[in-house]
């Protein structure tokens, strides 16, 4: 599920309580223990994406974050954390474009396995 997909959902929270709460507040009522949280914050520090990642710790679920620079305050809290090291944007949106296709290529494989063998698409054993 894309939490930032609801453009009219994002407005009113960040209206109702504040732009920094628009993820934290959707994963509170959504994450589960085991779920996986995926981030992308190019400077690491996008204080909305931190507040999202800290719920869905809290909650049992397991964080993964693609950023920049120097990883910013997100590389603490992220389980798995990619960091392109670059100052310049248009290269870590980039390199996060490239990324984010590889590991949904790998998803889609894990999930097109699992439809063939009957086994759980993302198991953990």
């Amino acid at each position: 599920m894309c939490v930032s997909d609801n453009v009219p959902l994002l407005t009113a929270w960040a209206n109702d309580l504040s732009y920094q709460e628009i993820f934290a507040e959707q994963l509170r009522n959504l994450i589960e223990p085991r779920d996986l949280a995926f981030a992308i914050s190019a400077s690491g520090n996008s204080r909305n994406v931190i507040r999202g990642l800290e719920v869905a710790r809290d909650a049992g679920a397991r964080t993964m974050v693609l950023t920049g620079y120097d990883g910013g305050r997100v590389k603490s809290i992220a389980d798995i954390c990619l960091i392109v090291p670059s100052d310049n944007m248009q290269h870590i949106e980039d390199a996060h474009l490239c990324a984010a296709h590889a590991i949904f290529t790998s998803v889609l494989h894990r999930m097109r396995q699992a439809d063939e063998t009957g086994t759980p698409a993302l198991s953990t054993a």
